[in-house]
């Protein structure tokens, strides 16, 4: 029998990757945490992205293997308390969402950017369903469509998310 020995030049340069791949990802979960709870005119505050689950997703999509769905829970739960949202709103929804994105994974290289931006609304819908729901059971629905309105600006800036972070990544999208 025959064993192999692991190459040290290897080892070193998966662990020197997943070292950077782990702080882009902390940087980037940052970067969304704070847009997402950056205040915002209150004219234009009803069309803030949900950041924070277009980061996820992308990190789902591209990395399922190390940023699941476990991830993506505990991240939900942080939003729900900084929020003050009903502890699980944004976890569950978030979750659900991003499970919808990472059956894709594996196609996901192959879909272009317009493909991308009819995925996105589709995983982001529901989450907003969820909390609409949430909200209705708490005496607080929204009354206006003007809820719906972060599903269109998400969309819109997914491009550039996708972009950003897949350029950290040395990739093209997704």
């Amino acid at each position: 029998m025959s064993t192999q020995k692991s190459n040290p030049v290897n080892t070193s340069k998966n662990s020197h990757r997943n070292q950077a791949t782990l702080s882009n990802f902390l940087f980037s979960i940052v970067i969304a945490l704070a847009l997402t709870l950056m205040p915002l005119p209150s004219n234009i505050e009803q069309y803030q992205p949900e950041w924070l689950l277009l980061f996820l997703i992308f990190w789902v999509v591209r990395k399922p293997e190390t940023y699941g769905l476990g991830t993506v829970w505990i991240l939900g739960l942080i939003l729900d308390v900084i929020r003050g949202a009903l502890l699980g709103q944004h976890a569950l929804g978030f979750v659900i969402s991003c499970y919808l994105c990472q059956q894709f994974h594996q196609r996901a290289h192959l879909f272009s950017m317009p493909q991308q931006c009819i995925l996105i609304p589709l995983a982001l819908l529901p989450h907003f369903i969820l909390s609409y729901l949430v909200y209705g059971l708490l005496d607080q629905s929204p009354s206006s469509w003007h809820y719906w309105l972060p599903i269109v600006s998400s969309t819109a800036i997914w491009p550039i998310v996708s972009i950003v972070l897949g350029g950290w990544r040395g990739a093209k999208t997704f």
